[in-house]
């Protein structure tokens, strides 16, 4: 029963399994936990930590609505620090928000606290970040760059999925801190 007990444990922290937050490269940059902290987000109870791989070179953590097909998901990319002491020595340069498209009332909410939450690390002001994505929405336009000003990347849109269909997502991106061109998009 010890090995078994142990065998979960080490799969868990291999796995990032739980709610552990991954650092953030950036002052001001929202953990996922005090996201997750808000009722808007008390839906996203999966968690999955995947490392990079041939097709995603880019390791990312992601907190879902649903296991496997979610209609909502907050995604947090990794890259290495800017003096990383080994493999796996990250933090988190870029933060994502997804849900179906258009969304619902809940999407709405989760769209304004994100807005909220991430508008001062990016040097912007959040209800206007949130006005200016609901804009985007409302438009259908696709995912692509949005020249909002600020310290952080911005691109947002609709995109489509084979098996969740239109969904919309929003990706902030910050400079990496080891000055290595961004691979995250």
């Amino acid at each position: 029963m010890r090995r078994i007990a142990a065998l979960i444990a080490s799969a868990c922290a291999v796995a990032a399994c739980g709610d552990v937050d991954p650092p953030v490269c950036h002052e001001g940059m929202p953990l996922s936990s005090s996201l997750r902290a808000d009722p808007a987000f008390g839906a996203f109870k999966y968690h999955v930590h995947h490392q990079a791989r041939p097709l995603r070179p880019v390791p990312y953590d992601i907190w879902a609505d649903e296991k496997f097909e979610y209609n909502a998901a907050l995604e947090y990319a990794l890259v290495p620090r800017k003096d990383p002491k080994g493999p796996g020595d990250e933090c988190a340069n870029a933060l994502a928000l997804r849900f179906s498209y258009p969304g619902r009332d809940i999407d709405r909410q989760r769209l304004k606290v994100f807005s909220q939450a991430v508008a001062p690390a990016a040097g912007l002001d959040g209800a206007s970040l949130e006005s200016a994505l609901r804009q985007v929405i409302a438009s259908g336009d696709k995912y692509r760059p949005r020249d909002l000003g600020g310290k952080a990347r911005i691109r947002a849109g609709k995109l489509f999925h084979a098996t969740r269909g239109e969904f919309f997502l929003v990706t902030l991106t910050w400079p990496r801190p080891d000055g290595a061109p961004d691979t995250t998009e």
